[in-house]
């Protein structure tokens, strides 16, 4: 099977847990996991299954399939089964014309040797017994270590600035907001009001600022989790 990002996604990615073959013979099979890409290791398991049904083999690592690189526009990753002619089961990725939520952002097809390479389809309709487990993930914060200057400004600093304006505002809200009297709840409660709101002051005006400023195009992770992360075998 040949799995296709539909859109180049910033540090998203599918990760692959586990591996199900439909093979009709018992025996040990390699599968490999491939790119186009040419900075991706392949990965090669020996699956050892009973045949006759479904059999699930977790990998020994679970293994992170970008959706963006650099230097690829055409990004495509493959999971290839070496049957030695043994049968396999057709299995599809949906039935009755109703697509998985995964569609959105992936595509994919099924292939044979003479298929791995071609850029605009999918030589079958079919996995050929092969089926992913695996879940989405977004590294949301990767973004910041790209972005040394920002319109030339110390990107890393402005972000720093606003991380100590944000424990300043909450560590001087808990002194004043304290009914415990002590030494730090009674000196010069008034000055630190004042400095409070000047801190808050700037941090509203430095996130204003990093906000106009972002490109659009620096992470593919923006926006809200609607439910906890949930794991999907792509077949039907």
């Amino acid at each position: 099977m040949q799995l296709r990002p539909r859109l180049r996604s910033r540090d998203a990615a599918l990760v692959v847990t586990a591996i199900h073959v439909g093979i009709e013979t018992a025996g040990a099979y390699n599968v490999h996991i491939k790119s186009n890409d040419y900075n991706f290791y392949t990965v090669s398991e020996v699956l050892n299954t009973p045949g006759g049904a479904w059999h699930r083999h977790e990998l020994s690592l679970p293994v992170r399939l970008p959706f963006y690189v650099l230097h690829e526009e055409s990004l495509r990753y493959s999971i290839e089964l070496e049957t030695g002619g043994a049968r396999v089961r057709s299995n599809k990725a949906m039935c009755c014309g109703i697509k998985p939520v995964w569609h959105e952002f992936l595509d994919w097809g099924g292939f044979n040797e003479s298929g791995v390479d071609n850029d605009k389809n999918y030589c079958m309709t079919t996995f050929g017994g092969v089926a992913v487990e695996g879940y989405f993930d977004c590294a949301k914060l990767d973004w910041i270590c790209a972005l040394d200057e920002l319109n030339g400004l110390d990107f890393k600093d402005l972000i720093a600035r606003c991380i100590q304006f944000k424990g300043a505002i909450k560590l001087m809200s808990r002194v004043l907001e304290s009914g415990r009297i002590n030494y730090w709840t009674v000196l010069a409660p008034e000055a630190v009001a004042d400095k409070r709101k000047r801190v808050q002051d700037l941090y509203a005006e430095y996130m204003k600022w990093l906000v106009m400023n972002l490109p659009a195009t620096v992470s593919g992770c923006w926006g809200c989790l609607k439910s906890s992360p949930k794991s999907q075998t792509i077949y039907s």
